[in-house]
């Protein structure tokens, strides 16, 4: 569906508008949506974070994959960008022909990356990767992984959205935690 679309686009505003007038990718894109929302209030709910507003733009900033909007390090929202592109070029000199889809693993990543921010931010009013950020993220790579999502997360992208040089950069190649049994 995205493909033909975007193989009918010559610039990409021109693939943005038509993307939004597809009824198709605006069904699958509001499904995603709720199902993303959920699972976040799920985590909130777990680790006692603030309910946020989820949001899936169509444009993108570049070499970026979600963001949380704070002020002065209270949490206000979630972006998770559901499109990439070439990383060599800015977003306006983009083709549609260079323009995927992210895979419903590296948006769950993204998700746990951009939750952790929310973590860190509430508890410990920080936005960095340092050591609290992956502390944060930890605590949110468990309550996903004891909700069942182990699948969607591989090892090749654990910490992958991270500056490198960073504290969490260097902690890529750390194994996750192992899913815990529910108590009977």
């Amino acid at each position: 569906m995205f493909r033909d679309v975007r193989a009918a686009s010559k610039t990409l505003p021109a693939l943005v508008r038509a993307t939004k007038k597809n009824t198709g990718l605006r069904a699958a894109r509001l499904a995603a949506w709720a199902e993303l929302q959920s699972v976040y209030d799920h985590i909130a709910f777990g680790l006692r974070l603030p309910r946020l507003p989820l949001y899936l733009p169509l444009r993108k900033r570049v070499r970026v994959g979600g963001g949380v909007l704070h002020l002065r390090f209270v949490p206000k929202e979630i972006r998770l960008f559901p499109f990439w592109g070439v990383v060599k070029k800015q977003r306006r000199d983009w083709q549609p022909s260079e323009i995927g889809v992210t895979t419903p693993m590296a948006m769950c990543e993204i998700l746990l990356h951009e939750v952790a921010h929310v973590h860190q931010l509430h508890f410990e009013h920080a936005g960095d990767h340092e050591h609290s950020f992956v502390r944060s993220y930890v605590a949110v790579e468990e309550v996903m992984l004891g909700f069942g999502f182990g699948p969607l997360l591989p090892q090749r992208l654990r910490l992958i959205g991270c500056p490198p040089g960073s504290y969490a950069a260097s902690m890529q190649a750390t194994p996750r935690p192992q899913p815990t049994q529910p108590a009977n």
